[in-house]
């Protein structure tokens, strides 16, 4: 009985890990909302298959920090400031 308590137990913790405690780390670090991250998932699974579900999160924040400072730091920063109202 004792080896079925030790496998239950790892999978309790295994999920808690999982699907609790990790993405709520990475929302507090990476900033991303749980739907942008899912709907990365499901884009890059679909675009790259397994290879892509595991690269998702991290192709996610590159394109999101990309996007944050080419986009909206230096090409709104270059426009006059009488267009921006």
């Amino acid at each position: 009985w004792k080896i079925f308590s030790v496998i239950i137990l790892y999978f309790v913790i295994q999920n808690l890990e999982s699907y609790w405690f990790s993405p709520m780390v990475m929302a507090k670090q990476v900033s991303l909302l749980p739907a942008m991250t899912l709907l990365a998932q499901i884009f890059f699974t679909q675009v790259f298959g397994a290879l892509g579900l595991i690269l998702a999160l991290p192709l996610t924040v590159v394109f999101k920090t990309w996007f944050e400072a080419v986009i909206l730091e230096d090409y709104l920063d270059k426009m006059p400031k009488n267009k921006i109202k």
